[in-house]
């Protein structure tokens, strides 16, 4: 081999070396290497331990949200501090966590701190997570972005993903998995009144009006199929499953009686205002105009409506429960029914 062969010998070995180690073959392409790089971003969330509080710092400014876990006569419940301790959606909690134990640094955007403010990651603009076990251990500490901006006009599929960083790094990520948690007390209580509550277990319905004259009772026959209504417009179905016992008695057209379920079943509060219990609940109730009875298979559901809120909402308590609501007029409006509405048409 000549000596000008044997040079071009050398500095092809040279690049080849230094080819394979730039690319690193041996670790598969640049996706097989990014996903085996990939850690979870908040890994203290992976151990088995329990946890027992969360704050919510929202965007803006806004005051911070405390959900914990507090004994109840001995057995463990989640409330929201900031809604006179009212008990917490559970399903929203156990979403959040999940969708943190989800987090990797696997998309990574950005690693310079001067970027998080094109981000929307700058405290008091990004939502804040934090997350404490029951032994006081901080497990997360979570910063939520902005929302990846897309050329929506593209064709292409749209994908939502924010951005996230830790509160200790100044790496930026991107995550379609993270759950953006409600910014208010209110989208955190458990606000639906009778979730567990099916429409076979209803046997009778009742308002009692204080202040009028419309009170009335129907009660339901369980043997009488339901009837479904196409049109309850033109078409009162009157199969005799409802009939009114109070004031006059008469078969109701079951529209009238589904739909009164329908509402009763469904009924959530618009927000947890006070306390029924003490003197700032009962003035901000104020004078008791009616009284909701669902009456159940086994024990009800009574809901007492009071004045008229500055937002248009009514006041309500429900019996048994310390707390006070305010529901939408919408469903204060479909709550009272007048007896005139339940009578068959001609």
């Amino acid at each position: 081999m000549s000596r000008r062969n044997r040079v071009l010998a050398v500095v092809f070995a040279v690049l080849i070396g230094l080819i394979l180690l730039v690319e690193k073959p041996w670790e598969g392409d640049a996706h097989a290497q990014t996903a085996a790089s990939a850690r979870p971003l908040l890994p203290a969330l992976q151990r088995e331990v329990e946890i027992a509080r969360l704050r919510i710092q929202p965007t803006q400014g806004g005051a911070a949200i405390h959900i914990e876990k507090v004994l109840d006569r001995g057995r463990p419940r989640w409330v929201v501090r900031e809604a006179f301790d009212h008990p917490a959606d559970v399903a929203k909690i156990g979403r959040l966590i999940e969708s943190l134990r989800a987090l990797e640094t696997r998309d990574l955007e950005s690693v310079n701190a001067d970027s998080h403010a094109e981000y929307k990651l700058r405290d008091g603009e990004a939502i804040g997570v934090q997350v404490w076990s029951d032994q006081g251990d901080q497990l997360a500490d979570l910063r939520i972005g902005g929302l990846r901006s897309q050329d929506v006009m593209s064709g292409s599929t749209p994908i939502v993903q924010f951005f996230v960083r830790t509160g200790e790094g100044p790496e930026v990520y991107r995550s379609n998995v993270v759950y953006l948690p409600p910014e208010v007390p209110a989208r955190w209580c458990e606000s639906r009144f009778l979730p567990l509550v099916s429409e076979d277990q209803v046997r009778f319905l009742q308002r009692t009006d204080h202040v009028g004259r419309e009170s009335w009772r129907i009660v339901l026959d369980p043997d009488v199929p339901k009837v479904d209504v196409q049109d309850s417009g033109t078409e009162q179905e009157l199969s005799g499953r409802w009939r009114m016992v109070m004031p006059e008695s008469f078969v109701v057209p079951d529209f009238a009686g589904e739909s009164w379920v329908f509402t009763m079943l469904g009924l959530e509060a618009a927000e947890v205002i006070g306390l029924a219990t003490n003197a700032e609940g009962e003035a901000l109730f104020g004078d008791l105009t009616d009284t909701f009875e669902l009456g159940l298979e086994e024990g009800g559901f009574r809901i007492d409506l009071g004045d008229v809120l500055p937002d248009n909402r009514r006041a309500a308590r429900v019996h048994g429960l310390p707390h006070l609501y305010a529901l939408e007029d919408f469903d204060a409006q479909q709550l009272g029914q007048p007896v005139a509405e339940m009578l068959p048409k001609e």
